[in-house]
């Protein structure tokens, strides 16, 4: 009798259990329909949501992509710059070296023999040094050329004024200036913008 007893409560637990259990997954399926049905009736906006985010993230990408290239190209930009600034400086400077070296040309073949010649940049301008003070503050850069030779106080004998404009010539171009210079008869005086380079000699 207490055999039969136990069966039949045990029956009745796992029949329970068993109840229990298929309302839970009648609730689980119900559940998953209820939320399909949602998905389904507002199929339009989440695909619109799914769209916007991923519209949010290309945007993301687009704009680091655009910031990234903005960068490279200041850089480059900033490169370019320097590389011209770089060939504007050296080309003024081979200006000024031809510049140089045509001065001292002229004042040498202008310059009475036995004498040390040096051609010195001069401002060409109103109230500036004449070529005679220029020559004469000059003299240690002179000797520091040549050594202690010559005379201890340059003095001035020619001035010319070198336009920088330059017109490139080519090799077929006959009659046609390429630079011009301007010798003056008594400019190792003049303070104004006349000479911009004194012939000195020691």
């Amino acid at each position: 009798m207490k055999d039969c007893l136990v069966a039949v409560g045990v029956a009745f637990v796992a029949g329970f259990f068993y109840l229990q259990e298929k309302r839970i997954n009648d609730l689980y399926l119900e559940f998953r329909h209820e939320v399909n049905s949602i998905k389904l009736a507002h199929k339009d906006e989440i695909l619109a949501l799914h769209l916007k985010m991923f519209d949010y993230s290309e945007k993301g990408k687009a704009h680091h992509m655009f910031l990234n290239m903005e960068k490279n190209l200041e850089k480059r930009m900033k490169a370019a710059e320097e590389t011209l600034t770089n060939s504007t400086r050296e080309v003024l400077d081979q200006i000024a070296f031809d510049t140089d070296a045509i001065a001292q040309a002229s004042c040498a073949g202008t310059a009475p023999e036995g004498h040390f010649v040096a051609a010195i940049r001069r401002d060409c301008g109103e109230n500036k040094l004449s070529c005679d003070t220029i020559c004469n503050s000059g003299t240690t850069s002179m000797r520091n050329i040549y050594g202690n030779q010559g005379s201890v106080k340059a003095a001035c004998f020619g001035s010319y004024h070198i336009y920088q404009k330059r017109i490139a010539l080519k090799p077929e171009d006959k009659g046609r200036a390429g630079m011009a210079m301007h010798k003056y008869k008594n400019g190792c005086s003049q303070t104004g913008c006349g000479p911009n380079y004194c012939c000195c000699r020691a």
